[in-house]
């Protein structure tokens, strides 16, 4: 906690940010979906992936600021 304590208020921006980005990741290809299942079935899967990757890249850049003592520059 005391490593993370200068930048709380920057993870919880971070955090609501990769909130919605998750729930529009899972609306949009519902949508599709109801239009043509194998298209929505794609773009779920590339948006899983693509979020995946956004998420596992803003833990280990969190990581390496604070525990680390990496700039962000």
């Amino acid at each position: 906690m005391e490593a993370t304590g200068r930048g709380s208020g920057a993870i919880a921006v971070v955090t609501l940010i990769m909130a919605v980005a998750s729930i529009v990741s899972t609306a949009l290809p519902s949508q599709i979906a109801l239009a043509s299942l194998p298209l929505g079935v794609a773009i779920q899967l590339l948006f899983s992936v693509l979020l995946g990757m956004v998420q596992v890249s803003v833990l280990t850049t969190i990581y390496g600021h604070f525990y680390e003592d990496r700039p962000l520059g």
